[in-house]
């Protein structure tokens, strides 16, 4: 597990500020599983350039700028 990625959250309409962090793994076995399922429907994998349509703004930010060398974001909500 490596890490690539960093968002920072400023939360100004709600007063709760989150650090998203993510992490590329590049060796895997065993099947990944919802731990949450009152929160996810299901998982799925998916190339860089086909990523669904309602996949939330900034964590797709998060995931391009991270295969193009950017490390940081910090964003307002």
């Amino acid at each position: 597990m490596e890490f690539c990625y960093l968002s920072h959250r400023v939360g100004i309409s709600d007063g709760f500020d989150y650090n998203y962090i993510y992490f590329i793994v590049s060796d895997f076995s065993g099947n990944p599983k919802i731990k949450e399922k009152d929160k996810n429907a299901e998982i799925r994998w998916f190339n860089l350039d086909d990523l669904p349509a309602d996949i939330i703004p900034d964590r797709k930010e998060a995931i391009k700028a991270s295969f193009n060398g950017i490390y940081y974001s910090e964003w307002t909500a």
